[in-house]
């Protein structure tokens, strides 16, 4: 047997011997979605109110002094500091049903040298729906259902008709991001927004140009959190 042949056949043999060594990779697996999770976030939380009638105006009955225009509700307008904790389950891929409490923070709010607060919390219960990507690490998704608010305001907003329910059944919505990495095995985080937006119909009378006037007043309400998270499927 020549050189040739000898090195040729020594080459071989040397390659076999590296390829049976060399441990089989494992493929990434992927993560089908189905699954019970829990999970917290915290973020910044606003609120917001819209009145139909630019002409409101009433004076309190127990205070003729002080007076309340619609001009004076977009100073009720106020961000804060809020949290949620929601459970969920995952079925596949694209459906998932869950269902949170959250505490959108202190909303606080002076208006002609008078204080009106709000600490509004939420129940809800709500469809997830979305679709998993790259191995079932990212998934975006909507969310809509809904929620149950309990304003606990002031008693400031008490003084006048149109603020004299403290509770509703809203519409509770939001959208976001999960990511699951795959490393972590389980553990994941969320970037969302969600929202519980009420509506409030009244018969009410107030001033305009110091003549009573009664009618159909409506008025939108919506409490809003834009959060991080973290959570846990297993």
């Amino acid at each position: 047997m020549n050189k040739l042949s000898t090195a040729f056949i020594t080459l071989v043999a040397g390659t076999s011997l590296l390829l049976a060594a060399e441990p089989v990779s494992t493929p990434v697996q992927e993560n089908n979605g189905e699954g019970f999770y829990l999970g917290a976030g915290f973020g910044a939380s606003f609120y917001n109110l819209t009145l139909t009638k630019s002409d409101y105006y009433v004076v309190d009955g127990e205070d003729p002094t002080y007076h309340f225009s619609a001009d004076d509700m977009d100073g009720l307008d106020d961000t804060a500091e809020g949290y949620l904790f929601y459970a969920g389950y995952q079925f596949n891929k694209i459906i998932a049903v869950e269902a949170s409490y959250t505490d959108y923070g202190t909303f606080e709010s002076t208006i002609n040298n008078r204080t009106y607060t709000k600490k509004p919390t939420s129940m809800a219960l709500y469809a997830n729906a979305g679709y998993t990507f790259l191995n079932g690490q990212l998934r975006p998704f909507g969310l809509l259902g809904l929620g149950y608010v309990q304003t606990n305001q002031s008693s400031a907003y008490d003084r006048f008709e149109l603020f004299s329910d403290d509770t509703f059944v809203t519409m509770h919505i939001g959208t976001g991001l999960d990511y699951y990495p795959t490393v972590m095995k389980g553990f994941g985080f969320r970037v969302s927004v969600v929202a519980d937006s009420y509506y409030e119909g009244k018969t009410v009378a107030y001033e305009v140009t110091t003549n009573d006037k009664i009618t159909d007043l409506a008025m939108w309400q919506t409490n809003a959190l834009l959060y991080i998270g973290a959570q846990y499927k297993f």
